[in-house]
């Protein structure tokens, strides 16, 4: 069908469209029940159609906020999940640290014993060591005494003897417990203790000192003739730009 004839089919329907509302406008004219019947019910569509429109608005709205406040609910109950998570693994972190540190207590606590039983030990094991010299001196001693009643030493010779056994003995004594109180380590019975050492600083020597006396041997032979003299001078000049070179590096530190 040509497109003129389609132009030609739409204008003729929407005149018959305009024909037939415009005899329906006259009958409602002519009928006033008939108008005014028309004008209520298209008044209750329109009513009907805005309450309908506003109740859908006010539903989608209502949705829409109740979902919010769903997703505010879930992001609450989240965070308290991480936080009840959070504290669940600060929990085991306290359990692991609190295990940690009791075996750290309990290896200190055995190395410790472990030290004490060896100070102690060898302290004993000292003790026995001067027994061992007293009843050694004693030994010695009995024979001695045996040997001066027999009549084979004399009275100089045993006192002699007495003496040296009596030095020996308190020597032996006095030393092993001056060491043990002032020189062994309280904590390690083979580790000695010595003397801090206060490294004193190296005292600067006097820059203007050794300026004045190299200026001074070197004004005692400027006497020389020749070429003599004139290292002396150039030799001069090099020791005083050195020192001042020194003494400023020194002012600057």
């Amino acid at each position: 069908m040509p497109a003129n004839n389609f132009d030609s089919l739409i204008r003729d329907v929407q005149l018959a469209q305009d024909v037939e509302l415009a005899n329906s406008i006259n009958q409602l004219k002519s009928n006033p029940a008939q108008l005014s019947t028309y004008l209520q019910t298209a008044s209750d569509n329109i009513y009907n159609k805005i309450t309908t429109a506003r109740q859908d608005a006010f539903t989608k709205s209502y949705s829409d906020m109740n979902r919010a406040v769903d997703v505010q609910k879930n992001q609450y109950y989240y965070t308290q999940r991480n936080h009840d998570l959070n504290n669940l693994q600060q929990g085991f972190y306290k359990n692991v640290e609190a295990e940690a540190n009791k075996y750290v207590m309990d290896n200190d606590n055995a190395k410790r014993q472990y030290e004490i039983n060896e100070w102690a030990s060898s302290n004993k094991l000292d003790t026995l060591f001067i027994f061992q010299i007293l009843f050694v001196c004693l030994l010695v001693e009995t024979v001695v005494v045996l040997f001066w009643r027999r009549g084979l030493f004399n009275t100089g010779i045993f006192s002699i003897i007495t003496v040296i056994l009596l030095v020996i003995f308190t020597f032996t004594v006095v030393s092993r417990a001056q060491y043990t109180q002032k020189l062994r380590n309280n904590r390690y019975w083979n580790k000695r203790n010595f003397d801090v050492y206060n490294k004193k600083p190296i005292p600067i020597p006097d820059c203007q000192a050794v300026s004045d006396a190299a200026d001074a041997a070197i004004d005692a032979v400027s006497n020389l003739p020749g070429t003599a003299t004139d290292a002396l001078n150039s030799a001069r000049q090099s020791l005083g730009s050195s020192l001042s070179s020194l003494g400023n590096s020194i002012a600057g530190n």
